[in-house]
């Protein structure tokens, strides 16, 4: 491999060049060069090649399985809060016997949030409800009914 800069300096390697690693790179390395780093240690060609190899087997998850994944599940568009949310978690956690502080350690919110949803002052993302629904053991999603717009023409 004659004509190869030095990955370091720049300078064109006349003879065969050194190869190194420094932290996590393997850097081609003239003589000059891979003595004075410290931190250079020396690298096997067969490591490079193999290294070189490992890098290209990356490969992304096929797309079928992410929209096949999509078509099972309902969009969260499509769903909504049924009717009295607020009371029915009250009424299940109370049924419980579970303090409200619990529920949200539980669930993984903050128990401010759940005493403004509990209460109705703020409206719960759809996946807070789905945590509440399976905590609880009630349900508190539904699908939401598409209304059909008539035109007139």
């Amino acid at each position: 491999m004659v004509g190869v800069n030095c990955e370091i300096c720049g300078k064109e390697i006349p003879s065969k060049p050194l190869i190194i690693r420094i932290g996590g790179a393997i850097l081609y390395a003239c003589g000059d060069c891979a003595g004075t780093r410290k931190l250079a240690i020396p690298v096997t060609p067969t490591k490079r090649e193999t290294l070189k190899k490992r890098s290209k087997q990356v490969t992304k998850p096929p797309l079928a399985s992410v929209e096949s994944r999509a078509r099972r599940q309902p969009s969260e568009l499509s769903l909504k809060a049924v009717e009295n949310y607020g009371a029915r978690i009250r009424k299940k956690r109370d049924e419980t016997g579970m303090a409200i502080r619990d529920l949200a350690n539980l669930v993984g919110i903050k128990e401010s949030l759940l005493r403004k949803i509990e209460g109705g002052r703020i409206p719960p993302s759809i996946s807070d409800l789905h945590k509440l629904e399976k905590a609880l053991k009630v349900r508190l999603v539904e699908e939401a009914e598409e209304e059909e717009e008539s035109f007139r023409t």
